[in-house]
């Protein structure tokens, strides 16, 4: 448990710093970017996001969860994704001068051949953070990813003052994997290998194949709203989504991310060492619907002044579609691990074809409310979620034992402690609204009584977290909290 614990701070320490460093980095920007210059770089943004999927290969869940992980398996898989990422490059190169026709803007096509350049650097780093996860080493990440972020964040904000436009976003997120690559291989372990080798090959593929169809489709999936909307609408309406969504996801790729990182490493431990992972599941699912909840709860009450204090009033069109979006990523959370769940039973087959299901599914939702409007399509993602957890349950229970009932007991507290959230948030509001004018009166007084209020409910409730705050509480040099911790 310890070293679950220990994974988990350094993996939340890591995201919860580059997700304020994302934030004051998009604070700025925001100011700097229209919305239209937003959405192209939006729109290329997600065909690299595809791309990148299908040059992992699967290879990183493969070095994870392969039981017997011997030398020749780690050149095999430094071989497979030296030769995807090129090829990746080589399509994201050519792939660029037909999307910018299919989009009638020149600058996707721009930005995706920057883009391109990361697949040639990112296999020579890919491998050693793989085994590092695998090991459930999560300090040489953090350290790698708080440089890297930091040095991109300041690089994009100044090429963005320099007028480069949505290109200032794509030199810097190269700039990023430079750095991430020169570190990686500074802190890569002795006994890695260094270089690609065949012997293995076969059972890399072998797995792969499968593997990287269910990222590929969850990609898909992710992508899918900023390709349908660039398309059928405009680029501006990519960048209003994008701003709802892009606030949205800050949550998703700091706590959730940070979880998903140690879930496969930790569901497959459970199964190597005979332990219950039906149990891990729920309280995997009862620890982040807790966080999760009540955070796009207050999200959507304090939607208005979250995005003119962060962004502007030049971005009002976003607070709808992020109020609505809210309510898809809280439902996404009740099924978030179920394809990590199945990946670590070594079920790849199945957990593909869980995620092809899912995000064909969501995808042609989308398409289908796409004539309708933007809002439309938010609702669409919103009714995709819905029948996606119904689908996860049934892959889910046909491999563990699993029942609905144990879903809701494991629901239940983060239920009661969302609705605290809603209250505490709109109260603020309302203070905030009869003090001032200003909308950082307004989110601070929303945003500090949600706070409380959740905090509160945690600690009275005797929740799960109860604990842990406790534990941080004792770690103060005043007050009873090392008496009532002991």
């Amino acid at each position: 448990m310890g070293s679950v614990r220990k994974s988990i701070f350094y993996s939340l320490g890591q995201n919860y710093f580059l997700m304020v460093l994302q934030l004051i980095t998009s604070m700025v920007l925001a100011r700097i970017l229209k919305p239209d210059e937003v959405g192209i770089f939006s729109v290329a943004a997600a065909l690299s996001a595809l791309a990148s999927v299908v040059r992992d290969f699967g290879v990183a869940e493969y070095l994870i969860q392969e039981t017997n992980l011997t030398c020749d398996k780690i050149r095999a898989a430094l071989t497979i994704n030296i030769s995807i990422s090129w090829l990746m490059a080589a399509g994201m190169f050519g792939g660029s001068f037909f999307a910018q026709e299919f989009y009638a803007e020149a600058g996707v096509g721009s930005v995706m051949r920057v883009l391109a350049c990361n697949f040639l650097l990112i296999p020579f780093g890919a491998v050693t953070m793989a085994y590092f996860r695998r090991q459930m080493d999560f300090a040489p990440g953090f350290k790698i990813s708080i440089v890297a972020g930091v040095s991109s964040s300041l690089a994009s904000v100044v090429m963005g003052f320099a007028g480069l436009s949505y290109m200032s976003l794509a030199y810097s997120s190269l700039l990023g994997v430079v750095i991430t690559v020169a570190m990686s291989f500074a802190m890569r372990p002795a006994e890695l290998p260094r270089w690609p080798g065949l012997k293995e090959v076969r059972g890399v593929l072998a797995f792969g194949g499968f593997a990287s169809g269910i990222y590929i489709f969850g990609q898909l999936g992710r992508s899918a709203p900023d390709l349908i909307i660039g398309r059928t609408a405009s680029m501006g309406d990519v960048g209003f989504f994008s701003r709802a969504n892009g606030l949205l996801e800050m949550f998703a790729r700091t706590v959730m991310s940070a979880v998903h990182g140690v879930a496969l490493p930790f569901f497959s431990a459970t199964r190597r060492e005979g332990g219950n992972v039906s149990e891990g599941l729920l309280k995997t699912v009862l620890m982040t619907t807790s966080i999760g909840w009540p955070f796009y709860a207050i999200c959507a009450c304090l939607a208005l002044p979250a995005i003119r204090v962060l962004y502007g009033d030049q971005w009002d069109a976003a607070v709808p579609l992020m109020r609505v979006l809210c309510v898809a990523m809280a439902v996404d959370l009740v099924m978030l691990m179920s394809t990590e769940v199945l990946l670590a039973l070594s079920q790849v087959k199945k957990s593909s074809l869980l995620q092809v299901s899912m995000q064909v599914l969501r995808i042609l939702i989308m398409l289908g409310a796409a004539p309708f409007g933007l809002t439309a399509i938010c609702y669409g993602i919103v009714v995709a979620s819905l029948l996606n957890v119904g689908l996860a349950f049934h892959f889910l229970s046909s491999s563990i034992p699993l029942h609905w009932r144990d879903v809701a007991k494991a629901l239940f507290p983060a239920c009661g402690i969302t609705a605290t959230a809603a209250v505490g948030a709109l109260v603020g509001l309302a203070l905030g609204e009869a003090v001032s004018n200003w909308q950082i009166i307004h989110l601070g007084t929303g945003g500090g009584m949600a706070l409380l209020a959740t905090l509160a409910c945690m600690w009275l409730t005797d929740h799960p977290y109860s604990y842990e705050l406790r534990l941080l509480l004792a770690r103060l040099p005043f007050g009873p909290w090392k008496k009532e911790a002991e």
